[in-house]
C-alpha cells in the first residue's frame, strides 16, 4: 500500500530565487539541517538546465545528525523542468519506490509557491505508518526552513 504526504508554502521570493536554492544539494541540505543531509558527488552540487531522465543521476547517503548513514538513496529524475520543478522516482534501501513532485508556481514578482507530493512504498510494510509520520515531520521542517530562509520566520 503506498503511502502519501503533501506540503506546500508560499515565499516571498521569486520563482528564479527560490529554485537556484531547491535546485542545489546545499540547498536541499539547508532544508534537511541540523536533522538529515544527503552526500553527493562534487559534479551533482547543482542541477544543470538538462538532466538525463530515467537513470540514476547519484547514490546518496541519508545521514542522521551527518554522521550516522541511515538509508541509500537512488536520485532518478523522471521529468525535469529547470525553474519550474521535477518528478522523482527512486529507491531506496527502505523504500520499495519514493516518487517526489516539486513544484514551483509564481505568485507575482517577489512570491511563489512550492509544493512538495511524496508518494513512498516501504520495503517492510509494518514501518509504513511510522514511516508516514516521519516523512511528513522531515518535509514540515524543510518547508519551515524555506519560510526562514525567504521569509525570514
Amino acid at each position: 500500500m503506498p503511502f502519501r504526504v503533501h506540503r506546500s508554502s508560499i515565499l516571498n521570493a521569486s520563482k528564479a530565487e527560490v529554485w537556484s536554492s531547491i535546485s542545489s544539494m546545499d540547498g536541499i541540505n539547508y532544508e534537511l539541517a541540523p536533522w538529515l543531509s544527503m552526500t553527493y558527488p562534487p559534479e551533482a552540487a547543482t542541477l544543470p538546465p538538462h538532466v538525463p531522465l530515467g537513470v540514476t543521476l547519484f547514490r546518496s547517503k541519508i545521514m542522521l545528525l551527518t554522521l550516522v548513514p541511515i538509508d541509500l538513496h537512488d536520485l532518478t529524475l523522471e521529468a525535469f523542468d529547470a525553474g519550474t520543478g521535477f518528478r522523482e522516482s527512486s529507491t531506496t534501501i527502505l523504500q520499495k519506490y519514493w516518487k517526489h513532485n516539486r513544484s514551483l508556481e509564481s505568485l507575482g514578482v517577489d512570491r511563489c509557491m512550492v509544493s512538495d507530493e511524496l508518494e513512498f512504498q516501504p520495503r517492510l510494510p509494518l514501518v509504513g505508518y511510522a514511516l508516514v509520520v516521519l516523512v511528513g515531520m522531515v518535509f514540515t521542517w524543510r518547508h519551515r526552513r524555506l519560510a526562514a530562509r525567504f521569509n525570514g520566520s
